[in-house]
């Protein structure tokens, strides 16, 4: 029987994927791509998803503390608490934004009609031009003061149109905002849970990187809301006090301006003051000029009083970090800014500590 004749198997090749080096970097740049495609994919959820997330953040410990009971699971605690900040924040919150949008469309066209039109603009000059003892050229400024007029109209009546425009995409995000909020509030001390099991750092210093994020957010973002109520109640009884229209608009407004670092309670007062000079009130500017300057001493003694403690970030760096994370990420970013720069100035003080030690 004629048995089948066999090749010797030849030496075995090693592959490049064979080499443990190689292997080790293919892993890498596979890993590097799929994050970077699944941080494309995910790009446009960035902002929602933070938002959710910071909101997570700030009322997990409400949460535990009010709802979170042997009777009530976490799930149905954190189902419990979105309900609640749908009903109390969002819906009142979109409720407010709609009519101060209406209300100052509609106060833009009166005074355009009234207090700002061309007649009475030009009996205005008139009075200017008699009190002045040089000439001055009349029908040129209240040809410039008109446009003007016309040209802020004209921006406010655009903005009421792309608010309403943009009103589904608010919807949507809003969506996802409430979904992030509610699965950040059931998973949150997980996600935290990992993050600090993957830090580069010992445990103790992982701690403090997460205490010093949880801090800043936290006491940022209380230290906000109470700033803007407080400037907002001081607004709005200004206007009361001296006999200023839309009293509750300069309120709203205040409250939202409140927000943003440097602008605060300037929009409403800068109206209010129009106001006042058009109708010649020159104590009552003199009054509403001190009110401002109150409400803006007010910002500057909470923040700091809710912040002790649990941040230590120089005024001027929370002021740039705040503007910059503001233009790069929106609303959101006027905490996330101060955030990221705590957690910097944090870890170099770790290290410098950690240089400290390794000297002695």
């Amino acid at each position: 029987m004629n048995q089948e004749r066999r090749s010797p198997p030849g030496p075995r090749r090693d592959t490049a994927l064979e080499n443990p080096q190689t292997r080790r970097w293919s892993r890498i740049v596979l890993v590097t791509v799929l994050v970077v495609a699944v941080l494309a994919i995910f790009s446009v959820f960035f902002r929602p998803v933070l938002t959710g997330l910071l909101f997570a953040l700030v009322l997990e410990p409400w949460m535990r503390k009010w709802f979170l009971r042997p009777w009530l699971s976490l799930p149905w605690a954190a189902a419990l608490t979105t309900t609640l900040f749908v009903l109390f924040v969002l819906i009142p919150l979109s409720i407010v934004v709609t009519l101060l949008v209406r209300d100052g469309v509609e106060l833009v066209n009166e005074l355009r009609q009234g207090a700002l039109s061309a007649d009475s603009l030009g009996r205005y000059l008139d009075a200017i031009v008699q009190a002045l003892p040089f000439n001055v050229p009349r029908e040129e400024i209240l040809k410039k003061g008109s446009a003007l007029i016309e040209q802020i109209a004209g921006h406010a009546i655009n903005l009421a149109t792309l608010f309403a425009a943009s009103i589904p995409v608010f919807l949507f995000e809003m969506a996802i905002v409430l979904v992030t909020l509610y699965y950040g509030l059931v998973d949150g001390r997980h996600l935290f849970r990992k993050i600090r099991n993957h830090l580069p750092f010992s445990p103790e210093t992982n701690e403090r990187v997460l205490e010093t994020a949880d801090g800043t957010v936290r006491g940022g973002f209380l230290g906000a809301v109470l700033s803007a109520v407080a400037q907002a109640l001081v607004l709005w009884i200004a206007y009361l006090a001296l006999g200023i229209p839309n009293s509750t608009i300069a309120g709203m407004t205040t409250f939202f301006t409140s927000f943003v670092p440097v602008l605060g309670s300037i929009p409403a007062g800068v109206v209010g003051l129009l106001v006042l000079a058009i109708e010649g009130a020159w104590f009552k500017m003199g009054i509403l000029v001190a009110l401002l300057v109150f409400a803006g001493t007010v910002d500057n003694l909470i923040k700091p009083i809710v912040l002790k403690g649990s941040v230590d970030l120089h005024p001027l760096l929370g002021l740039l970090s705040a503007l910059g994370g503001m233009a790069l990420m929106g609303f959101i970013g006027i905490f996330i800014g101060p955030m990221l720069t705590a957690l910097a100035l944090e870890l170099f003080h770790i290290l410098e500590e950690e240089r400290r030690v390794a000297r002695n």
